[in-house]
């Protein structure tokens, strides 16, 4: 069923919290996570942000036990940028990207969706607007966005931190690294097409959090390998001699561990961002 996109509505989470349930099951549809856990997110919305906005069909619009709602993203400040705010887009750990129901995909709901979050960012006095990706970077290219300068935002705990507090820490973190002569460095740039590329360790990250206040138009993409895991040892022959034949065995090998997590993922994370007024 094809879609006229003005009859759809962009609406506050926390304004539609009968929406709540459907929000949570359409998140993890896509990044599954406990519903006790998805709710208890989801109910920080509010206009002081974080703000999660859902894209809502009309009753009459929904076929075959549909839900409503079909599109989901979140508004959190930016550390240290009073008139900037984050869209959560591209942290795949928060499992609060932009969403589009799979059964509404390949209809423009994911312009649709963007468009109605930077219209309701302007409504709340933001200026500008930053996000990440390690995959979508074509897309948002094509709706504006330029690349730009890592920034920080603590989404739903940016409260915790005032912006003196966060300013203080960034001349600490600033001090610290100017000691430190022979430490890591923050990014270390390539060019490849066009686009910057860089690569980083995770203790280097911290270091990042002083480019928040870079020039837009700096190198922005950090790319993060975790160190590898220790090689296994290899099995320690049995010198003993079998008692009838006299030949030496091997001692049988060491128990499998337990499966875990890759460590050696490689992921490239592209920072954006739009002016919108």
């Amino acid at each position: 069923m094809e879609l006229n996109s003005t009859c759809l509505e962009c609406i506050p989470l926390h304004k539609c919290t009968q929406l709540k349930d459907d929000c949570a099951v359409l998140l993890n549809s896509q990044w599954p996570r406990s519903k006790t856990a998805r709710l208890h997110s989801l109910l920080k919305s509010c206009d002081a942000l974080p703000c999660s906005l859902l894209l809502v069909l009309p009753v009459q619009s929904t076929y075959d036990g549909e839900s409503r709602v079909v599109g989901h993203s979140r508004i959190c400040p930016v550390q240290g940028r009073p008139l900037a705010c984050w869209l959560e887009s591209g942290i795949r750990l928060l499992g609060f990207r932009v969403i589009i129901s799979t059964r509404r995909r390949g209809q423009g709901l994911g312009r649709l969706m963007m468009s109605k979050t930077e219209d309701y960012a302007v409504r709340l006095g933001f200026e500008e607007v930053y996000l990440s990706t390690h995959d979508k970077q074509n897309f948002y290219e094509h709706l504006g966005y330029g690349y730009t300068a890592p920034v920080v935002s603590m989404g739903s705990n940016a409260h915790l931190i005032a912006g003196s507090q966060f300013k203080k820490l960034r001349e600490e973190l600033n001090r610290t690294n100017n000691r430190t002569d022979n430490g890591p460095k923050c990014v270390s740039s390539a060019v490849t097409s066009g686009k910057h590329h860089s690569t980083n360790t995770v203790e280097q990250l911290t270091e990042c959090i002083d480019s928040s206040t870079a020039s837009p138009g700096a190198p922005p993409p950090v790319a993060i390998r975790s160190a590898p895991p220790p090689p296994t040892p290899p099995p320690v022959a049995n010198q003993s001699a079998h008692p009838s034949t006299g030949a030496h065995q091997s001692a049988p090998p060491p128990p499998t561990p337990p499966s875990r997590v890759n460590r050696q993922t490689f992921t490239e994370m592209y920072w954006m961002r739009k002016q919108l007024v």
